[in-house]
């Protein structure tokens, strides 16, 4: 969350700061979805024949 009112004062009007630590507390959250079986990725039910079939990475 960042202070609106830092950003419109003159002197900290080049950088927004962020008021808390960037991703605190993930790591405990991701612990407890994992615990609720809650991580599981939903990306596979939005392949398609070209991403199984047909798509390769170049190893060059």
């Amino acid at each position: 969350m960042f202070n609106v009112k830092d950003a419109q004062n003159p002197t900290n009007s080049e950088k927004l700061i962020p008021q808390k630590p960037v991703r605190e507390g993930w790591e405990k959250l991701f612990a407890l979805m994992a615990e609720n079986k809650d991580d599981q990725l939903i990306d596979d039910s939005l392949l398609n024949e070209f991403d199984t079939e047909e798509w390769f990475w170049d190893e060059a």
